[in-house]
């Protein structure tokens, strides 16, 4: 609570820590006095959203470095596919990328990201999608760390490796959609969703579906 004198601006005096995402509400008041009638702002008059930090996304291709860093990139949620004869003809975008911000240490650094898909309505699984040229490692300012990278073609898990120099590290992992060309879908309605983390990262999980093109 802080006093209220003259006219002017007031704030609260300890300020209030929040340590959950969430909506906070903040509600002003003033009693009255000799001079002034009463006043008080309603719920939700000063609502302020805290969301969680982004660790991980997928985005279309043409997503940059600095788009993933400064939040601003936009999420990709879905892989189209056409059909033809019972099997996948053509997939739209043919591209993307999963982002994931991780802390490295200085020196050799390797990270793996995993990948994995289930189906549905058969729960069946679906042909992994390959890395494809661009993959790299950037630094807090996007600065390339010329990062190798590789993959399992069997389980579909990506290793990156790179010199760090310690703090915050970009990984952008570019993938091609075009692997599940030619694949049986098991019914007309099949979607996939596949899961990508990278192991030891916090909330690095993001997925998304391989579905059905729609009219």
């Amino acid at each position: 609570m802080n006093g209220i004198s003259a006219n002017g601006s007031y704030s609260t005096p300890t300020g209030k820590l929040v340590n959950q995402a969430g909506t906070y509400e903040w509600v002003a008041s003033f009693s009255g006095d000799a001079n002034n009638n009463p006043a008080s702002t309603k719920c939700g008059d000063e609502a302020v959203t805290i969301k969680n930090p982004q660790v991980s996304q997928i985005t279309p291709t043409t997503t940059t470095c600095a788009l993933f860093s400064g939040c601003t990139a936009a999420t990709l949620s879905t892989i189209q596919y056409s059909t033809k004869n019972g099997v996948i003809s053509q997939v739209d975008p043919g591209v993307f990328f999963y982002w994931v911000k991780v802390t490295s240490g200085t020196g050799p650094q390797t990270f793996t990201i995993t990948q994995s898909n289930v189906g549905s309505p058969v729960a069946n699984t679906s042909r992994i999608f390959l890395v494809g040229a661009g993959s790299n490692a950037f630094d807090s300012n996007c600065n390339s760390l010329g990062a190798a990278v590789s993959q399992d073609p069997s389980t579909g898990a990506v290793t990156v490796k790179f010199t760090g120099t310690g703090g915050t590290v970009f990984l952008g992992i570019k993938y091609s959609t075009s692997n599940v060309v030619g694949e049986t879908v098991p019914s007309p309605s099949e979607d996939w969703t596949y899961t990508f983390a990278t192991t030891g990262v916090t909330g690095s999980t993001s997925k998304i579906d391989l579905a059905p093109k729609t009219p």
